[in-house]
């Protein structure tokens, strides 16, 4: 008998979890794209508009996972529903080679998004 109390248990654990609806979803808006090219110049913008099911945050980071100074975001975190983050390049890209950025948007402890940001090279014109 007791093992048939543990099953039933277990049963009704597995089905009160796969009824859960506590999982996190968050989409871009129409007109938001999942990657965002910016010019080599300074001073450049752009929107991401989302929808999230719950509080959300974001993080910044280069290819490898590495803290990423070229780029800042605002705001920072936001509550569920409706949201824009401001993507802000405010330096000219005088490294040479283009570089990326990753945008990482979590909600519900997962990242559920990333925008994939990257900025050509200014080209350098050497006096002779």
């Amino acid at each position: 008998m007791k093992q048939k109390m543990m099953l039933i248990g277990t049963w009704m654990l597995l089905l009160v979890a796969a009824c859960s609806d506590d999982d996190a979803a968050l989409t871009l808006l129409p007109g938001s794209l999942d990657s965002v090219y910016f010019t080599s110049g300074n001073d450049q913008r752009a929107i991401v508009s989302f929808d999230s099911s719950d509080s959300w945050k974001v993080e910044v980071s280069d290819k490898e996972g590495n803290e990423c100074k070229w780029i800042s975001v605002s705001p920072m975190e936001g509550k569920k529903g409706k949201s824009s983050i401001t993507l802000i390049v405010e330096g000219a890209n005088m490294t040479g080679t283009e570089r990326t950025a990753v945008v990482s948007l979590s909600a519900g402890g997962s990242v559920l998004q990333r925008v994939t940001v990257t900025q050509e090279k200014m080209d350098i014109i050497l006096p002779d």
